[in-house]
């Protein structure tokens, strides 16, 4: 607004408008970290478990080995620096925080949306999904 650019204006109020659809994601994602916050004691820890879950995601959209390795090696770096801070085995603990982690849908289109929904059932499927088993999952949801 301050820039009182007559194309940026004009589009300000559109923005304004949706901004609570826009972040809604951040309020959901506010409230999951306060969950993992009352389960895992040390804030650094959970950081750095957070982290990992970062990388892992990454590391399904990598296309070279070179990247697959890179972010295999960095998520290991944060879960093994997670478990020394906490002081044990930390598996389930990272189960945990990754499945809460993967409740956020992080987008705003309703196609991704859904996507976001129905990811976990396709990525099960391992690439081979027919219509039968779409219209069973829109059955189910």
């Amino acid at each position: 607004e301050s820039m009182v650019h007559p194309k940026v204006c004009k589009v300000i109020p559109n923005i304004l408008n949706r901004l609570d659809e826009t972040i809604q994601y951040l309020k959901i994602a506010e409230d999951v970290y306060m969950k993992l916050s009352m389960k895992v004691s040390d804030t650094n820890a959970l950081n750095a478990i957070c982290m990992a879950w970062q990388f892992n995601n990454k590391l399904y959209k990598a296309k070279t080995a070179k990247e697959k390795d890179f972010y295999t090696e960095e998520a290991f770096f944060c879960l093994s620096y997670a478990e020394g801070l906490l002081g044990y085995d930390t598996t389930d603990l990272e189960q945990y925080v990754f499945g809460e982690l993967d409740t956020i849908i992080r987008s705003l289109s309703l196609v991704e949306t859904v996507n976001s929904i129905i990811r976990p059932f396709l990525d099960a499927s391992r690439g081979h999904i027919t219509q039968e088993t779409l219209n069973l999952i829109m059955f189910y949801l």
